[in-house]
């Protein structure tokens, strides 16, 4: 079982004890708000990321779409992939994967193909789970 609040919780204690975060303890950060349904709270950390003058990076947004996915906003999860390639970021298999499971879950083939043929373009190798979505929609990835 996850200690969630625990990780929070000693995060808070390392900002009141001067301890300065950086992008890769934000990131981790974010990603103990979606066991515990806060995808929000992951938004509002990101907004800090910046702030602070960090850049997020590949994790990070990963972290924030495979949230979105696990709460069932595999749709908000597209938008945000959407907004990380157009800032210049290539997502990783594991990002693709996690949108085109919650596409699958919802029903949302059409989108789930489409994205494995973006996954394609931009070189990215499939894991047997994109593999596998491409047998059930029948499409013709290699």
């Amino acid at each position: 079982m996850g200690h969630y609040e625990t990780v929070i919780t000693l995060s808070k204690q390392m900002e009141l004890a001067g301890i300065s975060h950086n992008v890769y303890t934000l990131s981790i950060l974010i990603n103990y708000f979606s066991p515990l349904n806060h995808v929000d709270l992951g938004f509002s950390v990101l907004s800090k990321i910046i702030k602070l003058g960090f850049q997020p990076d590949t994790v990070t947004f990963s972290t924030l779409i495979n949230g979105l996915r696990t709460v069932g906003k595999a749709a908000q999860a597209v938008e945000v992939l959407n907004d990380f390639v157009a800032r210049g970021y290539q997502p990783h298999v594991h990002t693709y994967s996690a949108i085109i499971e919650g596409l699958c879950k919802i029903g949302e083939t059409t989108v789930a193909s489409g994205l494995l043929k973006k996954m394609e373009e931009g070189n990215c190798f499939r894991n047997s789970l994109s593999k596998g979505c491409s047998l059930l929609f029948g499409c013709t990835l290699q």
